[in-house]
């Protein structure tokens, strides 16, 4: 989710700030936008060796500043090159990240973080499939995308139940990583993903 910061795109053609909220909870899990209050779970997520096993090395405390100040100002701008939310559950306290990194005005990288003792797949699921669901209605985009590490099984089981497939086209493959994606039309209701 640390690419944002380094992407030097135009931005996409729809503007964030005109869309709908997505705070009201929905299955028990509410997405709020991220906001200055939200820097300590940032950083425990974003500095965490385990929560970043996957993603990249652990963040040290300056880089995590300039990207927490980079992640807010982009809540600011008419047309944002990625955009964060919290996530929390039935009112207990936020339990991690998920964001929507803008590649280009058809598609949107992915990308989410949980706390190490955040264990229910069930998190995941709903809050992905909204912000998927979120980033097709409100954006019209073709396609959400992830980048997944190869070995990251859980992501994978994760993504395959709600429909995104193994693709490798226009990408630099590495082996560390594998990309993924999903459309309107492939985008499984997180319902029928839990079964």
């Amino acid at each position: 989710m640390q690419r944002c910061a380094i992407r030097q795109l135009d931005g996409h053609k729809k503007d964030f700030h005109q869309q709908p909220d997505l705070r009201s909870a929905e299955n028990g899990v509410r997405l709020i936008p991220i906001k200055k209050s939200d820097f300590s779970l940032f950083s425990k997520l974003y500095q965490t060796p385990a929560t970043m096993r996957f993603i990249a090395a652990p963040l040290k405390q300056q880089t995590t500043e300039a990207l927490f100040s980079y992640v807010l100002q982009q809540q600011n701008v008419k047309q944002p090159r990625c955009a964060y939310w919290t996530i929390s559950v039935d009112g207990s306290g936020s339990c991690g990240l998920i964001g929507l990194m803008f590649e280009d005005t058809d598609s949107a990288e992915i990308g989410i973080m949980l706390k190490p003792f955040v264990r229910s797949p069930r998190i995941s699921d709903i809050a992905m499939n909204r912000i998927a669901r979120y980033a097709f209605t409100s954006f019209g985009l073709a396609s959400v995308t992830a980048r997944i590490a190869v070995e990251n099984w859980p992501a994978k089981t994760l993504v395959t139940r709600l429909g995104f497939h193994k693709i490798s086209e226009n990408r630099k493959t590495t082996d560390d990583f594998e990309f993924w994606a999903v459309t309107s039309t492939t985008l499984k209701d997180e319902c029928n993903a839990q079964r």
